[in-house]
């Protein structure tokens, strides 16, 4: 290998792993490679691909990433509570994002992978965040006025759907992770850091 080759393989490098921490920052995933000539295409075999044996391995349930409860506007719903609903729409998909993301993480871990204090640690996060953003639903400003007080109700029953799944993955996490007898604890422990690292809002804001 020649100087020249060296420097153009150091410079594919270089920005080799320039993409990938910027995939790693933003929280997206990394482009697939183009192929180079003369490479050969690998298929990678689905997880629960049968065996050799003929049979399935062992797989963890898909998530249950059902919609949450239709968002029904009041037909006398005045300008500020269009607004609000306009604005907890936005919300609920925001929220439904980061549930499903909780959903991935919980339903598909299995020992192996999350017995460790780093992985305990970052489902305790990813939990807490996902809590923030359903507590988030609840408006600073909730209204005194009739819209306020039926616009308080649908929010209600937003935040009761995403708090029950939450429960449920988290219960399922638990009993997925019961043959680790100090799982349950030190997922309290991190949970309770998490969530007093959470921000809270503190803000004025006027009646509607």
């Amino acid at each position: 290998m020649n100087d020249d080759d060296r420097r153009i393989l150091l410079r594919r490098r270089a920005l080799f792993v320039s993409a990938a921490l910027a995939a790693t920052a933003c929280g997206g995933s990394k482009p697939a490679p183009k192929p180079q000539p003369g490479a050969v295409e690998v298929t990678p075999v689905a997880s629960n691909a049968p065996t050799e044996s003929g049979t399935a391995p062992e797989r963890n349930p898909a998530p249950d990433l059902a919609a949450p409860p239709e968002i029904v506007i009041p037909a006398d719903a005045s300008e500020d509570a269009l607004r609000m609903y306009a604005h907890l729409k936005k919300q609920v998909a925001r929220t439904q994002v980061d549930v499903a993301g909780v959903a991935r993480s919980m339903l598909t871990c299995n020992v192996d992978d999350c017995r460790s204090d780093a992985a305990v640690e970052r489902l305790a996060r990813a939990h807490a965040a996902a809590l923030q953003t359903v507590g988030a639903l609840e408006p600073l400003c909730p209204g005194s006025s009739e819209h306020g007080h039926r616009y308080a109700e649908v929010v209600r029953e937003q935040q009761a759907f995403f708090e029950a799944k939450l429960k449920s993955y988290t219960s399922e996490l638990h009993k997925r992770m019961h043959a680790v007898s100090d799982f349950a604890e030190r997922f309290r422990a991190a949970s309770l850091r998490a969530n007093a690292a959470q921000p809270r809002a503190c803000l004025d804001c006027a009646d509607w």
